[in-house]
């Protein structure tokens, strides 16, 4: 593994309970991965997603903040695009691939914060089963919650 290439930083969130948004739907919040406290109370939190499948996306606190203290160094870069016809629209989809060093329980259901992007997991890889590197390979999701 080349660390050298590791100049950005991400934070991991991992699904943790629900809430009601202005619209009385329940949707879930995602919140850092390394963030120790279980709590249900949100202004504890330093940072959380809001999600639905009606595509509300909402990044709740200071992201230089939650960066500094619950990232990860990693390296981010495209691994392929393509655009397609969607409902008459042209969309365009991009493929990453993140690496950053082992981290244990790390799952394909969670998200990853890069500079106020959100990206969506599509898979985790344990390169060379050695427990030493994790490659992601992620789509942004768009503002309207589409990966």
């Amino acid at each position: 593994m080349n660390f050298s290439k590791m100049r950005s930083r991400i934070v991991i969130f991992k699904p943790n309970h629900e809430i009601k948004n202005n619209l009385g739907e329940r949707v879930p919040v995602w919140i850092p991965l390394f963030f120790s406290g279980e709590t249900a109370e949100l202004e504890d939190l330093p940072a959380y997603i809001e999600m639905s499948d009606g595509g509300i996306r909402r990044l709740h606190g200071d992201i230089e903040k939650t960066t500094k203290e619950f990232g990860v160094w990693a390296h981010v870069a495209p691994a392929s695009g393509r655009e397609y016809e969607e409902n008459q629209r042209i969309r365009e989809e991009l493929t990453y691939k993140i690496s950053t060093r082992f981290i244990p329980g790390v799952r394909a259901n969670m998200k990853i914060l890069f500079d106020a992007r959100v990206f969506e997991i599509i898979s985790v890889i344990n390169y060379g089963e050695r427990n030493r590197e994790l490659q992601f390979v992620c789509t942004e999701v768009d503002n309207n919650g589409k990966c």
